[in-house]
């Protein structure tokens, strides 16, 4: 009896060692903090304002100057943040509930796999949401404000699209409705004081994920009272680009007018000074989380991401004000992180996106992101400086356009399809504003390639810079308004030594062949989804390159295709198995094609589904061909 009774005392002694032994674990795992602005640009001067942000994390920290988002607006955007997923792959295509913005469909597809899902139930972290989540959300039929998306402990949902009065917040799928009282209602105040209060009262035996996603600088554009008067001299940068036609952009960007009437002018400036006066209380509101992490002794364990959902233009190019287009000042967002081993004052050129904001905080706590479905990489090794290795060179960036049925009455000459139109008829969206680019950062090019939808077939390589020259359309490059034969813009844009003959049609059936041989290696780790529109281009692809597809080997470096190596990867083409008369294409792969505009024809960017290697990956991974 007595050996049974010190066998029990053994046993509970072990079992209370090992829980604690799990607990203390668990709770060595860093904290995450993501704070989340809305609209905030970094071209043309977002950070501006917040100089206690970038005190408190830029220069505690790592900030990224080549931060990209997936998708220039806020629903997708939202859902590749969340999933880790470009569009393609989580079909939120526009903040409408028929474009999958917080839908049904949303909630039962991608909700219990976001990465606060798996942080949660993976990694025992106690999980905390307050603010704007996707634009839908708290819909009558999305589940309304009673639908609290799995994987959170705490919820506090905007309903719907951000305000900064008289709004509906879900806590805990509960509705709590605001009215017009600064004191009690201002949502970014609301959002800083329930933060506050979550840290004081959580867990102190689990690690933390804070997502704090703020409706600033987003319209309304409604300042806090004591900040109603700052910037009022301010006015949007007049950049080169400004109040400057696109002449040789897509058609969306051309039927802007050139000069801007004064009053469009007046009014994008006055939205300008609006929407860094709110800012104010965002980087008020990134003090009093930092500094209450920095009471309670968590500071120094905790990892705080500051970034946006997607950029902003005002006046770029004589569009007034919005997002949604493929430049710079639309798809590049501010990224700055501080936490455990980042050393302070780093500033990173690596190329980085919005899907892999997932993946590096679930690396982060110790999970193995090879084991979701996320597109994204996690850049943790490159924040604690351990990369031995390349990283990525290339990302995507998709955009499907909004477009109404019916002709705005106040402009019937431009017809239906477009939206978001001004009172001077200028608008900032379409249908056919769709558009499918590959975003390129290398130390021998920087660029993005892109192809639109529409009937205009324009297909150009746009240039990082969206202040400088533009490129050409595939096939006829264009200077000043005049076209450039494809031997000049060969002679002027080809890198190599000094000297070198030019390549050949022979060096570019080489490499396809090459390229052929890659995917038939890889084709089980990359799977396509097909023509959605082209079906006759995707044919008229696979007979060119079926007759190579036998002849394709293991590629011999002394080959002399091996001169388009130096090319930048700027075509996708996809290749398949199989494409049957009625166009339902259901076997088929993936291949790349790394020649230039000039050595092949251009061809839509089909959407493709991910399995284990996306774009990036194989555009560092198969490095011969880089």
């Amino acid at each position: 009896m007595r050996s049974h009774r010190c066998l029990c005392g053994f046993l509970l002694i072990c079992v209370t060692l090992c829980s604690s032994a799990v607990f203390a674990a668990s709770y060595r795992r860093p904290n995450i903090v993501l704070i989340l602005t809305d609209d905030l640009d970094i071209a043309i001067g977002g950070l501006s304002p917040l100089n206690k942000t970038k005190k408190l994390i830029g220069d505690a920290g790592i900030s990224f100057t080549n931060a990209f988002v997936a998708s220039p607006l806020c629903c997708p955007s939202r859902a590749s943040i969340l999933t880790g997923k470009y569009p393609h792959n989580h079909h939120v295509i526009n903040n409408t509930l028929e474009g999958n913005c917080s839908s049904k469909a949303w909630q039962k597809s991608e909700e219990a796999t976001t990465f606060p899902s798996l942080l949660k139930a993976n990694a025992g972290y106690q999980t905390f949401f307050a603010g704007k989540y996707l634009n839908q959300y708290g819909h009558a039929e999305a589940g309304g404000v009673e639908h609290v998306p799995p994987g959170w402990n705490y919820w506090v949902g905007l309903e719907k699209n951000s305000k900064y009065y008289n709004y509906t917040l879900s806590v805990n799928g509960k509705a709590q409705k605001h009215g017009a009282d600064y004191n009690k209602d201002y949502l970014t105040d609301v959002l800083a004081n329930m933060s506050l209060d979550f840290l004081q009262h959580k867990s102190n035996y689990q690690p933390f994920f804070m997502m704090v996603s703020t409706p600033a600088p987003h319209s309304p554009w409604t300042a806090a009272p004591q900040y109603q008067n700052s910037f009022n001299n301010t006015k949007a940068p007049r950049d080169p680009n400004f109040n400057i036609h696109g002449k040789d952009k897509h058609w969306l960007i051309r039927q802007a007018k050139t000069p801007m009437t004064n009053s469009s002018v007046q009014f994008l400036d006055d939205a300008f000074r609006k929407r860094w006066r709110t800012l104010l209380s965002v980087d008020d509101l990134v003090e009093k989380i930092v500094k209450r992490l920095e009471v309670r002794g968590e500071l120094d364990n905790t990892y705080i991401f500051f970034t946006s959902d997607n950029g902003y233009h005002t006046g770029q190019f004589s569009l007034p004000l919005d997002k949604r287009q493929l430049y710079e000042f639309d798809i590049k967002v501010p990224l700055m992180v501080r936490g455990p081993n980042i050393k302070p004052n780093q500033t990173s050129q690596m190329l980085v996106a919005n899907v892999d904001l997932g993946p590096t905080m679930l690396d982060i706590a110790g999970l193995d992101v090879n084991k979701t479905q996320m597109d994204g990489m996690s850049f943790l090794p490159i924040m604690e400086g351990k990369m031995n290795s390349s990283w990525r060179t290339d990302i995507l960036v998709e955009y499907e356009g909004e477009g109404s049925n019916v002709s705005d009455p106040a402009c019937p000459l431009l017809g239906p399809g477009v939206s978001e139109c001004f009172p001077d008829c200028v608008c900032e969206d379409s249908y056919n504003n769709t558009y499918a680019c590959v975003r390129t950062v290398a130390p021998s090019a920087n660029l993005q390639y892109c192809e639109f939808d529409d009937n205009e077939s324009v297909r150009r390589l746009v240039p990082a810079d969206p202040l400088s020259r533009p490129a050409g359309v595939c096939g006829s490059v264009q200077r000043d308004g005049r076209p450039v034969s494809a031997d000049q813009h060969r002679k002027e844009h080809r890198p190599g030594d000094p000297g070198e003959d030019e390549p050949s049609a022979d060096d570019a059936a080489v490499l396809r062949r090459t390229v052929v041989s890659d995917a038939r290696s890889v084709r089980s780790e990359i799977v396509g989804v097909g023509c959605r529109r082209d079906l006759s281009g995707c044919r008229t692809h696979l007979q060119n390159f079926q007759s190579e597809m036998p002849f394709a080997g293991k590629p011999n470096p002394s080959d002399p295709g091996w001169v388009y190596a130096r090319e930048p990867f700027i075509q996708i083409l996809f290749f398949f198995k199989s494409v049957p008369s009625d166009g339902d294409i259901t076997s088929y792969y993936l291949s790349l094609i790394s020649l230039p505009p000039y050595a092949t024809s251009c061809s839509r960017i089909i959407s493709f589904k991910r399995t284990q290697l996306m774009i990036g990956d194989i555009f560092t991974k198969k490095k011969r061909l880089l």
